[in-house]
């Protein structure tokens, strides 16, 4: 975090920016809002907005930190002459916030990022309920392209790379198969959540979890975590479109998607990069290799990390305390070919 920092929160037409940037940063408003005719720095109490594929490109770095929309508030974080961009989705029901140590330690090799807010979790206002409902369709078909058009909007002529945790390293490789402009996917201790890919006796469980949640979702409403002490309060249709991949193994039957979903994914030319923690039980070998594998192109890496390469516990959530080294692979993997 910056030494000297200023904090301000206006509006600008139909953006929010909640802003705490270095001292003198020129701060655009938001890719989304129209032009404004004030252009202020941060040193003299001025502020820019401005839409921006116009002023940001001459008015100097950005350094906004929160970004709001009608639809989802993105956390961005641009490095400085960055060689990469990234795309980067939690995982399921984990606030975009807690991933700020991860995006500064991406920041320090070259790559700004921005940190996407599921619909219904942290700072967004949505809550799932009956009448409150959404699954893949609406995250894949709307919440990510808007990230992601906000993110090459501020890091424009740089490649963007789709990548997430856990849930979101799938959501980044089914992104990537609609966006048609992605540079690369990174799935972090994520994978294909097929029940048979688990060992024993943990596959059974999992396999009843998947054949439970249609009924108990339709009958609650939504999916309530608390209940099962795993993810939050959840769309009901979303957990039915991941139960649905836990129970048949593949991404051809989601609700109102392409049923050709995963022969999209091996059409896929894109460089991979697959991590994994050695002590996670929640995404066994198995589950990543099937995910890298079913994406297309020949430029796929595999790479597991145990506590000793970490200096945390190897496991589902842990690395998220310490995140260099995982900062540190994904730049390597750009810098040693993946581009």
């Amino acid at each position: 975090m910056p030494a000297q920092s200023v904090e301000r929160s206006f509006s600008c037409t139909n953006l929010t920016l909640v802003d705490s940037v270095r001292k003198s940063a020129r701060v655009v408003c938001g890719p989304l809002a129209r032009p404004g005719p004030e252009v202020r720095t941060a040193d003299s109490g001025e502020w820019a907005c401005a839409v921006a594929h116009g002023l940001n490109r001459d008015a100097g770095f950005r350094h906004p930190r929160e970004m709001q929309s009608a639809h989802t508030s993105p956390l961005l974080f641009p490095a400085e002459n960055a060689r990469l961009a990234l795309i980067w989705l939690p995982a399921l029901g984990v606030p975009a916030r807690k991933y700020q140590r991860f995006a500064e330690a991406l920041t320090a090799q070259g790559i700004s990022s921005l940190l996407h807010e599921w619909r219904g979790t942290g700072a967004h206002a949505a809550r799932a309920s009956r009448s409150v409902d959404w699954g893949y369709r609406e995250l894949l078909e709307s919440d990510i392209p808007e990230s992601a058009a906000a993110l090459r909007a501020a890091q424009p002529d740089v490649p963007l790379v789709f990548a997430g945790h856990s849930i979101g390293g799938q959501f980044a490789a089914l992104a990537a198969a609609l966006d048609g402009g992605a540079a690369g996917v990174v799935p972090v201790a994520s994978g294909v959540p097929n029940w048979r890919l688990f060992p024993s006796p943990l596959k059974w469980l999992i396999a009843g979890f998947g054949h439970a949640l249609p009924p108990v979702t339709h009958t609650v409403g939504h999916y309530p975590g608390e209940w099962f002490r795993f993810a939050g309060r959840e769309a009901g249709q979303l957990m039915r479109d991941w139960s649905g991949t836990v129970r048949r193994g593949h991404y051809n039957a989601l609700k109102g998607l392409p049923s050709d979903f995963d022969a999209r994914l091996a059409a896929l030319e894109l460089p991979v990069l697959g991590l994994r923690f050695d002590r996670d039980s929640l995404v066994p070998a198995a589950s990543l290799e099937a995910l890298v594998g079913a994406l297309g192109g020949h430029r796929k890496e595999i790479r597991s990390f145990d506590a000793e390469a970490l200096g945390v516990p190897a496991n589902h959530f842990a690395w998220m305390r310490q995140p260099e080294r995982v900062a540190e692979a994904i730049g390597t993997w750009w810098t040693q070919g993946a581009r």
